[in-house]
């Protein structure tokens, strides 16, 4: 019960950290009617129940059991048509406002002064042994503590790093089963985990700041000693083999691939995967080597929570390994967009009723300086529910479920930006759908109010949007390979004061306008290929070419 208690103290802590959990909080108190103070002692409450009062509890309500089964593949029995209706196109009344809005935005309200980070005064730098640095928060948490060890090496580097990490929440040690180490962390109240992405991976270990010594103890004694069992790799491996094949069942996944064929072809980042013989042969001893020497490649410490540099620096170096040479990373596995003469439409079945569409096109490489204008266009073109493309095509016009354009950034400099447009809509539908996104994304419409208030919008997230604690860090760290000196929404902000219609439809002009591959899904008995035809030449993708499997 005072683990629970505990826990449940750390998820309390950490809920009203943010605006919006504080603000849940009190309205569910002020719905429940319950007492103010009693919603802040109920955890107090909680340690004078015993082992007793919760069986007779599971007893008294916990009776009757339900099971609940949801079909998610299959033909319904029973299946009630109405005719199709006639629908007519509504007119938007773009620059328009209702009274109601009118009165609201005449409104005068106080400017919230906009917090941008100032790296050098807001992060502590220290190193730790002769090479390795620390980065830490000035301003941390005073319960809680995050500590990542953040390495530079991913699944680009070496594809079994990833499987690797995935297993180690399975091990045990010579010491402890994997049950009893993950009691141990429950105790204390404390959760450790490693992740990793393309480029980087993060070793991290968060809680209760009591904790933080003892936590840290038994986290290292786990990297260092982390015991392989075969049995459990190969649950693990027949795991991740089962989610491939219900991948290929899952539309939202098969457009995901089809965007990442369409931008890069054949060798793609999205079936950059190791293969069904390369995870049966992969054998437990060689991931066990994997999470043992984690440490040992080239990495960063990075911590929030009370504690001081030099009282951090004496808690690594009684846990920590302090490496003077690391391993050297592999070589980083690059994907580059390529280019295309002529327009392709890509199609690939699945068995529904709908029609999915997608354009996308390849644009210039990542230029910094361009954040406001990406976020200003992608504001008023085709970001949200106000925006040009969803008021056009799903609310005027009817045709659509759901649709939206965005102008994406590269993730770093050197990488190439793109253009993406989508729409869901009913198989009849789909002429008339192309249609109108060809449309807006040949001829932007102008409406200077719309303008001024994705601008204020901008505007108002700059100014109320607070980067806390380890978030800190991240977006220094993300700074740094951008090649920022300082907080980017600082540029940000700067720009907003003077970008006009006139450079969005100059943006549109530039950067949206010609020619687009389009990728299709839908059921090859419903779809009209005369149209598709239209836009260029159909090619068909089947499932095993976009998986890779």
């Amino acid at each position: 019960i005072k683990s629970i208690v505990l826990n449940q103290k750390v998820s309390e802590i950490k809920q009203f950290e943010s605006n919006s959990g504080a603000a849940y909080t009190l309205l569910e108190s002020f719905i429940l009617g319950s007492d103010w103070s009693d919603q802040l002692t109920s955890i107090d409450k909680m340690l004078s129940y015993s082992k007793q009062d919760i069986m007779d509890f599971a007893s008294k309500y916990y009776v009757d059991g339900h099971v609940v089964i949801y079909k998610t593949k299959g033909e319904k029995e029973e299946v009630v048509k109405i005719e199709k209706p006639e629908i007519t196109k509504v007119e938007v009344n773009r620059g328009k406002t209702s009274p109601f809005v009118d009165d609201i935005l005449s409104r005068e309200t106080q400017s919230i002064s906009p917090k941008f980070i100032d790296y050098k005064n807001d992060i502590e730098f220290g190193t730790y042994g002769k090479s390795t640095p620390i980065w830490k928060v000035k301003e941390g948490d005073e319960q809680l503590f995050t500590l990542y060890y953040v390495l530079d090496i991913g699944s680009y580097h070496d594809q079994k790093l990833a499987l690797a990490v995935e297993y180690l929440k399975l091990l045990g040690t010579n010491k402890y089963t994997a049950d009893e180490i993950s009691k141990s962390f429950y105790d204390l109240a404390c959760n450790f985990g490693v992740s990793t992405g393309r480029e980087q991976s993060y070793v991290y270990l968060n809680g209760l700041e009591s904790s933080f010594e003892e936590a840290l103890k038994l986290f290292e004694h786990l990297l260092a000693d982390a015991k392989p069992e075969q049995a459990k790799l190969d649950m693990l491996v027949e795991q991740k083999l089962k989610a491939r094949a219900d991948a290929k069942l899952n539309k939202s996944r098969i457009m995901a691939k089809m965007r990442s064929f369409v931008l890069f072809g054949e060798q793609n980042p999205a079936n950059y995967i190791l293969s069904e013989d390369q995870l049966r042969t992969i054998k437990a001893d060689q991931l066990a080597d994997y999470i043992h020497n984690l440490s040992s490649y080239k990495h960063k410490v990075w911590y929030s929570g009370p504690l001081s540099m030099k009282v951090l620096k004496k808690c690594l170096a009684k846990y920590h390994p302090n490496k003077s040479t690391f391993i050297e990373s592999p070589t980083l596995k690059e994907f580059v967009m390529r280019d295309v003469d002529d327009v392709t439409v890509y199609f690939t079945h699945y068995d529904m009723v709908q029609a999915e569409v997608m354009w996308l096109k390849k644009s210039n490489l990542l230029d910094v300086n361009e954040n406001a204008d990406i976020s200003m266009f992608n504001e008023y073109f085709g970001g949200g529910m106000s925006s040009v493309v969803f008021q056009d095509i799903r609310e005027s016009k009817a045709l659509a479920y759901s649709t939206y354009s965005y102008y994406a950034k590269g993730s770093k400099p050197g990488d190439h930006n793109m253009v993406m447009a989508y729409v869901g809509t009913q198989s009849d539908k789909l002429g008339e759908s192309i249609i109108a996104m060809n449309d807006l994304l040949t001829t932007l419409p102008v409406d200077e109010g719309k303008f001024q208030n994705g601008k204020n919008a901008l505007m108002q997230n700059i100014e109320t949007s607070r980067i806390l604690k380890t978030s800190i860090l991240f977006d220094y760290d993300n700074s740094l390979k951008m090649g920022y000196k300082e907080d980017p929404r600082k540029q940000m902000a700067n720009r907003l004061e003077s970008i006009t219609m006139d450079d969005v439809v100059k943006f549109h002009s530039e950067k949206i306008q010609g020619d687009y591959q389009f990728a299709v899904l839908g059921s090859e008995e419903s779809i009209d290929f005369e149209i598709l035809k239209k836009y260029g030449k159909v090619e068909m993708l089947p499932l095993e070419l976009l998986f890779g499997y």
